[in-house]
């Protein structure tokens, strides 16, 4: 196999590996939402039902450090534009996506 042959044959595979992505896996959903406020504050006029919310930072996989209790990594932390705060956590399945393990994902 020639060198073109297998960067080539490389190429495919990844795009088909990409093909596969959906927006709420992890890495994806990372690349996706990252900086990227207009996204964010789409999904969250649609969630909220609030046409006017205007997000100005939205920042992704954001780690909490608390010493006394358990961590948090959170999927999603957006500010709007009054200074309220968004964690928005992605969850793939019902199953075990309740309020309690949003609070410890």
């Amino acid at each position: 196999m020639t060198e073109t042959e297998i960067i080539d044959r490389k190429h495919q595979e990844d795009l088909q590996r990409i093909r596969g992505f959906r927006l709420l896996d992890d890495d994806f959903l990372t690349k996706c939402f990252d900086r990227k406020t207009d996204c964010m504050e789409l999904v969250l006029q649609i969630v909220l039902e609030n046409p006017d919310l205007q997000v100005v930072d939205v920042r992704t996989q954001v780690f909490v450090e608390n010493l006394l209790n358990r961590s948090v990594r959170l999927d999603v932390l957006a500010t709007d534009s009054a200074g309220r705060k968004f964690n928005v956590e992605i969850q793939r399945a019902d199953k075990g996506a309740g309020r309690k393990r949003a609070r410890y994902n």
